[in-house]
């Protein structure tokens, strides 16, 4: 039960839904086991270097944890760090080498994440905002990599542009957010994130910037999508994305700023949840 926590099993699934339902909606991939194989390849490929990426960075937080979330540690607790080094090799290995199977581009793509992904827990956490946009940048990678199986790539199109922008944008709120709940634990381990450089008012600005970001992107999105349902709920978003502004700057406690990333992860569970009702062939470039 404990691994099963270590792997972060609800992000998993957000994973796997998610290229589930852009591979069978927008790159309207025929439902045969010969065509969904290799999607469903590279959804493994993904999901067992997200794997590998938790385990590390719960091996190299270990003493950020002791502080921040005693009572919720897995590795060195419930698990040991030999064993936790262990599944790390066997889930990133086996993300890479399934990369391997989809072609040159993807095995890079791979190889490069899992580089990435174990120097983000040793070294970028640590640093300031660098770390934050790499967490949201592979996360938006993540969501537009089955594209790139495509002959036609639609990496570009409106749906896929839908998704990376608001997986990046609302990822990146996440992890700053993270840092303002863990910056007890993180000053013990000398992380310099933005609440500890810059204070939290000025992070809840900067998180305040973001809510309004995406409240752009929504407006755009209302004059971009002509099915009346999405207008709406891109409206709406827009909305409730400019009151999260304006509520963000009240915010103080360590459970405000948990709530605000139980916020983030909600809206992108919505928004991948509204993926079957996006256009498939409206081109942005």
């Amino acid at each position: 039960m404990s691994m099963i926590f270590l792997l972060r099993p609800v992000n998993l699934v957000f994973i796997a839904l998610t290229h589930c339902l852009s591979v069978i909606f927008l790159l309207k991939v025929p439902f045969t086991l010969q065509a969904l194989f290799p999607y469903s390849l590279l959804s493994f490929s993904v999901i067992c270097l997200a794997a590998g990426g938790y385990i590390v960075n719960d091996i190299y937080d270990q003493a950020i944890d002791a502080v921040n979330k005693p009572q919720k540690m897995i590795v060195g607790k419930q698990l040991t760090e030999q064993t936790a080094w262990r599944l790390y090799r066997w889930f990133t290995l086996l993300g890479v080498l399934s990369g391997v199977l989809l072609g040159k581009v993807i095995f890079a793509i791979c190889l490069v994440t899992a580089f990435l992904l174990f120097f983000y827990a040793h070294t970028f956490k640590k640093t300031t905002f660098f770390g934050n946009f790499l967490v949201a940048f592979l996360t938006a990678l993540a969501v537009g990599l089955p594209t790139f199986l495509k002959e036609k790539m639609q990496l570009f199109s409106l749906p896929f542009l839908f998704l990376l922008f608001f997986s990046f944008t609302l990822s990146l709120i996440r992890e700053i957010a993270k840092d303002l709940q863990d910056q007890q634990g993180d000053a013990t381990a000398n992380c310099k994130t933005l609440p500890l450089v810059l204070g939290n008012a000025t992070t809840l600005k900067i998180i305040a910037g973001l809510w309004l970001l995406v409240a752009g992107g929504c407006i755009y999105f209302v004059t971009a999508f002509q099915n009346t349902l999405l207008q709406v709920f891109s409206l709406v978003l827009a909305l409730v994305c400019i009151a999260l502004a304006n509520k963000t700057l009240d915010l103080k406690t360590t459970e405000n700023f948990a709530q605000l990333s139980l916020v983030c992860k909600s809206l992108m569970l919505i928004g991948i949840l509204l993926t079957p009702l996006l256009p498939v062939q409206v081109k942005l470039f």
